[in-house]
């Protein structure tokens, strides 16, 4: 008896550890093959030892009337998943798709602009199909932003990132800026050496054995149109909406939540 008893509370805690770690992966509009799901379950697997928080893929065929981030909130606040974590919603029905971020450290180093950078590719893949190569795609583009942070202590942002083309272009900038001051100088010293160059205060200069070769005939005037005063005002450009740092909603449980997503 106390062994029976024994072994039930045991499966009890063994379900229970289950369900609080909840599932890596919920493929129920059936995208995978067992043989993509398991290697996707062995990359989520490394990435939660790796980064203590949980990676969650879910997709469904149910049609969703509202916003479907709500959706996404909702699955992951009622199924058992860390407070801390990561989801990507693929709604075939809606062909909508949602990333969700969860917890206040996740939050903060998954930002808004991670997740638009992430989702240019990502969409393009959930419409040509691609699905194990989206959610690849998404698993690797956490693990970046999350590794980003750890080796900055800041978090991937529109003001805090260079790609090589952008870094190229800086020292394409900086070179330009130094090769026009040095030019500028270069013709500082050159003009400041001409001193025979002066201003001649007659006519007389310009003669050669006393036949000068100016002659003055005023016997006509005229007004000339020869400058024009330009005022130019500048155009105030649009306001910028990047801000930086992550928008949040709340999920129907009261769980505050971040995130961004499209159609496909």
């Amino acid at each position: 008896m106390k062994k029976l008893l024994a072994l039930i509370i045991l499966l009890g805690l063994l379900a229970f550890n289950i369900s609080a770690d909840g599932i890596a992966i919920k493929d129920d509009a059936y995208l995978l093959s067992e043989s993509e799901k398991y290697q996707l379950e062995e990359k989520i697997d490394s990435y939660k030892r790796q980064y203590q928080i949980d990676f969650v893929i879910y997709t469904t065929n149910e049609y969703y009337a509202g916003d479907v981030r709500y959706a996404a909130a909702d699955y992951y606040d009622y199924n058992g998943y860390r407070s801390e974590g990561v989801l990507l919603y693929i709604n075939m029905a809606n062909r909508e798709y949602f990333v969700l971020t969860t917890g206040d450290n996740t939050i903060y180093r998954i930002t808004d602009y991670a997740i638009e950078k992430m989702n240019d590719g990502l969409g393009d893949r959930l419409s040509d199909g691609d699905y194990f190569k989206a959610m690849n795609h998404y698993l690797d583009s956490i693990a970046y932003y999350l590794d980003f942070y750890n080796e900055t202590h800041s978090p991937y942002d529109y003001n805090n990132h260079k790609t090589q083309s952008e870094k190229l272009n800086d020292a394409l900038l900086f070179s330009g800026i130094i090769a026009a001051a040095v030019t500028l100088i270069f013709t500082v010293i050159m003009v400041s050496q001409l001193k025979s160059i002066k201003a001649q205060r007659n006519a007389s200069a310009y003669s050669v054995n006393g036949r000068s070769f100016l002659k003055a005939d005023i016997t006509k005037s005229r007004d000339m149109f020869l400058y024009r005063t330009v005022t130019r005002v500048p155009i105030p450009k649009p306001n910028d909406s990047s801000h930086g740092g992550s928008s949040t909603f709340h999920g129907s449980s009261g769980i505050s939540h971040g995130g961004g997503g499209g159609r496909f």
